[in-house]
């Protein structure tokens, strides 16, 4: 999920080779023909992750349940959509899948107790280690576009505060300038008329485009700010009138980003993609993967289930990208797969006494 970050020489090696041999899988997963059990093996064949989560530290005194049977439970729990740990512990003691966790399914109090006392620093090293080898194994979606450390945002992100904190963090922000009694933007307007666009044609969509650098404007920010404006036309075809339609739209951007670094084509591509990100990611995360429901009230634990949920939605992607067949994954849908995940799940459990199959 998102760009490719820059790593260091020699980091990601360093990250992966702290890492003890991968073991075999359980044979109770393995012998799952369903798609969660082969999610199961290609997240643990692939890229390791029981190893990863049995090194994620705890600060419980003296714990009952391994942490890792936690975390791992927590993975069934997103990877099935189920949302909440009480929907987990009505499906106890976890039939197939307690070969995969190294125990039963663990109750809702259990998980909750467990993601509070998880070590942040240690759970956010195995989401590195998993992006150092998705990275190596070059599983990645490639991005057309030179990457640079950036913060990315809608109009909100043009904060003075957060501004200056990216700045002095070495990076660079780039938000959406729509505030109409913002000095900035009305300084920035006041030239548009003065300076001659750009004209750009991609597709059906023709572009002018204005690129104008040393704005002073956003004294709270103290350093000089560039802004870009994109006026896009493109024809549309009314579904309830079958008739061509002209749409126009306006953008305009304030960055940090230097035309030097950065020529206004990049600094429009990469504006346009905070709605691949708002819908690909957020979107996705909250609507279908429950993402905004809180399941313990406890600020370590609501991070540490953040991260996790993490790792299960690049798992998910991953196995659906690389593990699948082309014309297998080209004819059905992300639901489709979530459905299987969940039936698969069920399908490893024990038949409750008296039901008989139809």
């Amino acid at each position: 999920m998102g760009p490719q970050l820059h790593l260091r020489p020699g980091v990601a090696r360093r990250a992966l080779g702290a890492l003890p041999p991968t073991p075999p899988v359980p044979e109770g997963s393995s012998g799952v023909t369903s798609i969660l059990g082969r999610l199961v093996r290609y997240a643990d064949r692939t890229y390791q992750v029981s190893q990863s989560l049995a090194s994620v530290g705890d600060r419980r005194a003296k714990p009952r349940i391994p942490l890792a049977r936690i975390l791992k439970s927590g993975l069934l729990m997103h990877w099935t959509r189920l949302g909440s740990f009480n929907a987990l512990e009505e499906n106890r003691p976890g039939g197939r899948w307690q070969a995969w966790l190294g125990g039963s399914l663990c109750s809702a109090d259990a998980e909750g107790d467990g993601a509070a006392a998880t070590s942040l620093p240690d759970l956010r090293q195995a989401l590195y280690r998993h992006y150092a080898l998705r990275r190596r194994k070059k599983t990645l979606k490639p991005i057309a576009l030179r990457l640079w450390p950036l913060v990315l945002g809608d109009a909100l992100y043009l904060n003075p505060d957060l501004a200056r904190l990216v700045r002095a963090r070495g990076k660079h922000f780039l938000a959406v300038l729509k505030n109409e009694n913002r000095d900035l933007l009305v300084d920035a307007r006041s030239l548009f008329g003065e300076v001659e666009p750009a004209a750009h044609e991609e597709g059906k969509t023709t572009s002018l485009w204005w690129d104008i650098e040393g704005f002073r404007s956003w004294t709270q920010l103290g350093q000089d700010l560039r802004v870009v404006r994109s006026v896009e036309t493109r024809t549309v075809r009314r579904q309830a009138t079958k008739k061509p339609h002209t749409q126009t739209v306006e953008w305009i951007w304030a960055t940090s980003l230097p035309a030097r670094q950065a020529p206004t084509a990049a600094v429009v591509r990469i504006g346009h993609r905070r709605w691949s990100i708002e819908n690909e990611a957020f979107n996705e995360l909250v609507n279908a993967w429950h993402a905004d429901h809180v399941c313990k009230h406890n600020l370590t634990a609501i991070l540490a289930l953040w991260l996790l949920l993490c790792l299960a939605y690049n798992l998910f992607h991953a196995f659906i990208d690389r593990n699948l067949e082309p014309a297998l994954r080209a004819r059905h849908t992300l639901k489709h797969w979530a459905d299987l995940l969940l039936a698969g799940f069920y399908n490893g459990l024990p038949r409750p006494r008296g039901a008989r199959a139809p």
